[in-house]
């Protein structure tokens, strides 16, 4: 989602992420990181890219650092194993 890069981009907010952290007894803690920023260089789509990939690496640690507290339903690489030129391809 480009949605951080872009507030973060365009309008100069700063981004705090901040993640659940579930402990012992039922008990929960909140973790933040940030501000999280990359170098504005006035190419949006590059600094879009850039900030993007900073956001999903933060998001990539936590996961790996915490596994047990995620749920992917969506199967995001679905289009990749169908090959391009297929008639399933395109929907």
């Amino acid at each position: 989602h480009a949605g951080p890069a872009v507030f973060h981009i365009r309008m100069g907010v700063p981004v705090i992420m901040a993640f659940v952290i579930r402990e012992p007894g039922n008990t929960h803690r909140i973790e933040f990181v940030g501000p999280v920023s990359a170098e504005i260089t006035g190419n949006e789509q590059a600094d879009i890219q850039a900030f993007s990939q900073k956001y999903m690496s933060i998001y990539e640690e936590y996961i790996r650092k915490y596994p047990d507290h995620w749920l992917w339903s969506y199967n995001r690489w679905d289009k990749l194993k169908k090959p391009q030129d297929s008639p399933e391809a395109a929907e």
